[in-house]
C-alpha cells in the first residue's frame, strides 16, 4: 500500500523523492517543515508511517460511526474473489445486484513522459485561473477537458521494483502492534501481511 501510494505522489508531483527508502527516511524532517516539495499540497500527505496505520484510522471510524454501520473491504479479498466482495458491498448498501463480474484494473502504476508537462496539468500557472475567472462556466469546462487530454497523452506506464528486503522487513515491524490491532477488530488473522514476501503486484493499487 506505502509503496504504491509513493508512487502516487510522484505521479501528482507532491513528492520529489523518487526512492520510497528515503522519502521514509525524510518524515521527521518534513514534519519539522524541511525538505517539503515545492509543489506538495499539503506536507501531512508525506508522513508515510501514520497513512498506512489502518488499525488505529478502522478503530476511530468504528467509534464515531459505529460497528454495524461500517463495511470493511480487505483488498486481498477483492484481488482473489471480487464478484463476490462486489455482491457483499451491494447487500450493505441495500442496492440490487446488477451482475457485473468483471472488474478492470484502475490506477495502474503510472509515471510521466514530461516533467514540465505534468506540472502544467496537475498545478496550472496563474494565469489559468485568471482566464477561469474571465471566462465563467463555459471556460471551466473547456479547460477540464483540455487538461484531462494533457493528463492522459502524458501519462507513461512504468513498473514499480519490489521493495528492497530490508526495508520490508522495517515495515513489517514498525506496522506489526497495528496489524495486530486491525485483526482484532476485524475478527480476522491479518499477521501474513507482516511476511517478508510480497502477495499482492506492485502494479495494483488498494
Amino acid at each position: 500500500m506505502l509503496h504504491s501510494y509513493h508512487a502516487r505522489l510522484l505521479y501528482t508531483l507532491d513528492e520529489d523523492e523518487a526512492d520510497f527508502s528515503r522519502a521514509w527516511n525524510l518524515q521527521k524532517a518534513r514534519r519539522a517543515g524541511r525538505r517539503i516539495p515545492r509543489r506538495c499540497r499539503a506536507p501531512e500527505l508525506l508522513q508515510y508511517g501514520e497513512i498506512a496505520m489502518l488499525g488505529s484510522q478502522i478503530a476511530r471510524l468504528f467509534e464515531v460511526a459505529g460497528r454495524d454501520r461500517c463495511h470493511i473491504v480487505v483488498f486481498d479479498d477483492f484481488i482473489r474473489n471480487p464478484g463476490a466482495v462486489y455482491k457483499q458491498l451491494l447487500d450493505f448498501i441495500d442496492v440490487e445486484d446488477d451482475h457485473r463480474r468483471e472488474f478492470k484494473s484502475m490506477r495502474s502504476n503510472a509515471g510521466v513522459k514530461y516533467r514540465w508537462l505534468q506540472q502544467f496539468a496537475m498545478n496550472p500557472p496563474k494565469w489559468i485561473f485568471r482566464l477561469i475567472d474571465a471566462g465563467g462556466a463555459g471556460t471551466i469546462e473547456r479547460l477540464k477537458k483540455v487538461r484531462k487530454r494533457v493528463k492522459r497523452f502524458n501519462k507513461a506506464r512504468e513498473k514499480r521494483q519490489p521493495l528492497p528486503a530490508d526495508m520490508r522487513a522495517m515495515l513489517a515491524e514498525y506496522y506489526r502492534v497495528d496489524v495486530e490491532n486491525l485483526s482484532a477488530l476485524l475478527g480476522r488473522d491479518l499477521t501474513c501481511w507482516l511476511s517478508a514476501q510480497p502477495r499482492i503486484s506492485g502494479d495494483r493499487h488498494a
